[in-house]
């Protein structure tokens, strides 16, 4: 099956991404962890960041962190949340102009728990959205064919593992 794949320009340069579905992750080359958390009523949490724009929960992996360990440490600090029965949903491959590749992975996750809000990391406010809605938030996010497959993979994910 062929990943659903876009091209961007970032930083000038254009870039192909492919989304690449599952749990089956890379092994190297990961420069972003990013994800979706649903709360009980299915919406999905964003977060405003210091450069006034809204977003999911994500950052870069420190040190010799796993991924997961990554996406949990994000969480508390952007989002001042606990997560539980998080699952790896899938990555894009990013390939940029001089055929370099690399990977930025995505989770879903269920809230267990909110923490009263502290904007001391990247981070301004929080808020819970539904899917309908995020792209009001995010507008990029509309015109995104990889996206739009990432936030399907979620949904379908939120579903299996909600309670």
């Amino acid at each position: 099956m062929t990943p659903v794949q876009e091209e961007l320009m970032y930083d000038g340069k254009k870039h192909l991404l492919r989304w690449h579905a599952g749990a089956q992750l890379p092994k190297s080359n990961i420069t972003q962890v990013r994800g979706y958390i649903f709360n009980q009523e299915g919406k999905i949490l964003i977060v405003e960041s210091r450069h006034d724009h809204w977003t999911t929960i994500g950052g870069n992996p420190e040190g010799n962190e796993m991924t997961l360990e990554t996406f949990k440490r994000e969480v508390m600090e952007e989002g001042c949340v606990e997560t539980k029965s998080e699952q790896a949903i899938g990555y894009i491959e990013v390939v940029t102009e001089s055929g370099q590749s690399y990977f930025q992975v995505r989770y879903a996750a269920l809230l267990k728990s909110e923490l009263p809000f502290d904007a001391k990391f990247e981070t301004t406010a929080r808020k819970f959205v539904t899917p309908d809605e995020i792209h009001e938030y995010i507008p990029w996010t509309k015109k995104s064919p990889v996206f739009a497959e990432e936030i399907k993979t979620a949904l379908a994910t939120y579903s299996k593992i909600k309670e």
